[in-house]
């Protein structure tokens, strides 16, 4: 469905012919981003979805979104970061009943059984594993009981598997990198030469099993993979500093994660002066993918409107947006309805105003040359800021100014824009490069 480039057709090659070499008779596999991934691009995401279920037997004035990672951090703080766990300190934080908290705590698990799907390039890993008949064992290093992941492991077509190490269950954090790949080592019976671990953290999935002995290939998450593409993520991050986790960006989350669950399935790099890569079918897929999300999209700017039928001029642009609209369908449609599209116009913005030289070339041919040369003329180099895996929690002088300066005001989008110029000069300073 995804058109692959040549780069990164000859990674799988090269990793399935790893993978068959007889020498080794285990293949050891980490469950979440290697074999199994969701449809979001932010941690916590899912948590959105709990807000009426929350509200329903709570009175708590702070979302379900924001209770919830709370109540992941202080569980990882005393180190037993599982799911029941994580709903004991929940019930006590919001004086929750048994019932209510087991009640929570279930449908979070049938939420991520639901969203929960293959992760194809993995898939073709494991296939290549089992055919080979190498013995296969998977490791989970997340919060969720092991009835829970056999369910999500049957539904994503992997129930041939030998063993499942479940570290939280075994008292094991995933930060011991140690401590988990003795325990693969433990459960597979072999020596670690016999053994080749997939995963996708350089130093926990590669760097600790080759100095046990083991060997080690990379599968890089397909998160990390987006954001690295292009700018885009970036600048999404400099412009919205504060406010990207709210609810109201969770459908461009979704989006997002679309993006990079079926374009980054299998790694590829960045291309030069490209944030898609080159490629129009990634360009259509999330910036018209998005666009699609929002009823009757219209803009009064007549330059931007003739962006948008350039985009809708081009095939590969098209079949991009077609197969985004198909995938969220199949992930997303039955439960999206209660949320606001309204910010799924942002790469639309970003690539009209900040659309990189390699991604222009790829329309200049569906539009005028006197349109194109305006194009090139008025587009700029966008403010980018650090993008992180964690909400960016907020001090106290963040706090104040949310109070002074509400989100969306003038003088706090002026604020936020100093701000962000003021971190990037720091960080060059630091680099010890010469400023203007």
């Amino acid at each position: 469905m995804i058109p692959a480039v040549k780069e990164q057709a000859d990674l799988v090659h090269k990793m399935r012919d790893e993978i068959c070499q007889s020498k080794y008779k285990c293949i050891s596999f980490k469950l979440m981003d290697t074999l199994v991934i969701t449809p979001f691009s932010e941690f916590g995401d899912m948590f959105r979805f709990m807000e009426n279920d929350f509200k329903s037997c709570c009175k708590n004035k702070k979302s379900f979104h924001e209770l919830r990672i709370s109540a992941q951090d202080e569980a990882e703080k005393k180190g037993c970061a599982d799911i029941s766990s994580i709903y004991s300190i929940l019930a006590k934080n919001c004086r929750l009943s048994d019932d209510d908290r087991d009640r929570l705590k279930r449908r979070e698990c049938e939420l991520f059984e639901y969203f929960a799907f293959t992760r194809s390039c993995g898939a073709e890993f494991f296939r290549t594993a089992k055919d080979r008949k190498k013995k296969i064992i998977i490791s989970y290093d997340s919060v969720y009981p092991e009835n829970t992941i056999k369910k999500v492991l049957e539904k994503c077509g992997y129930s041939a598997y030998n063993k499942l190490v479940m570290l939280a269950e075994k008292g094991i954090s995933p930060d011991d990198a140690d401590k988990v790949f003795d325990t693969i080592i433990s459960e597979s019976g072999f020596s670690p030469e016999k053994i080749l671990h997939i995963g996708g953290n350089v130093a926990n999935d590669v760097e600790t099993p080759i100095l046990k002995g083991a060997k080690a290939l990379l599968l890089t998450p397909v998160i990390p993979l987006m954001v690295k593409s292009g700018r885009m993520r970036g600048y999404i991050q400099a412009k919205h500093v504060y406010n990207y986790d709210s609810i109201e960006f969770l459908m461009l989350h979704c989006a997002l994660g679309l993006y990079a669950a079926y374009n980054f399935d299998i790694p590829m790099n960045r291309t030069y002066q490209s944030d898609f890569c080159s490629s129009a079918f990634k360009m259509g897929f999330i910036i018209l993918g998005s666009l699609s999300l929002i009823p009757d999209y219209g803009t009064d700017d007549s330059f931007s409107e003739k962006i948008k039928t350039a985009l809708e001029s081009c095939p590969d642009c098209i079949k991009g947006r077609d197969c985004f609209s198909e995938l969220f369908q199949k992930h997303l449609y039955d439960v999206c309805g209660e949320f606001s599209t309204d910010k799924c116009d942002i790469p639309f913005d970003y690539f009209v105003s900040h659309a990189a030289a390699a991604d222009r070339e790829i329309l200049r041919e569906y539009m005028s040359e006197d349109v194109f040369s305006r194009w090139e003329e008025n587009v700029s180099e966008p403010d980018i800021a650090p993008v992180y895996g964690r909400k960016l929690k907020k001090n106290a002088a963040a706090k104040l100014a949310d109070t002074l300066f509400p989100q969306g005001t003038r003088v706090r989008n002026i604020a936020e824009g100093m701000l962000v110029k003021m971190k990037s000069r720091g960080a060059d300073l630091m680099k010890g490069k010469k400023l203007p």
